[in-house]
């Protein structure tokens, strides 16, 4: 499993969350991701599909970082969402 996760303006899962990511809510808390990190323009048309997916993990208690910004499914936006997250990648405790 990957330990360091970012979706910018990602094509979040559909369908039974429960299936999909089952394991994830399983892990022993000391196994998960130490940063789950995601990012999403209010005028992104995936917007909808992403707040299903942080409502999911909120509800199962699964640490996740969530950036709602201005914009769309834009490059402009996800240079915005790099900027962001590369400093985190170096912070996240190992």
């Amino acid at each position: 499993m990957f330990q360091w996760v970012a979706g910018f303006s990602s094509s979040a899962p559909q369908g039974n969350l429960d299936i999909q990511f089952g394991n994830l809510k399983r892990l022993d808390p000391s196994k998960r991701p130490k940063l789950l990190w995601m990012a999403c323009g209010k005028d992104d048309f995936l917007l909808d599909r992403n707040e299903v997916f942080v409502a999911w993990l909120k509800q199962q208690a699964i640490p996740h970082t969530w950036l709602l910004s201005e914009g769309g499914h834009d490059w402009r936006v996800w240079r915005r969402y790099l900027t962001q997250l590369l400093p985190m990648l170096f912070t996240v405790s190992k």
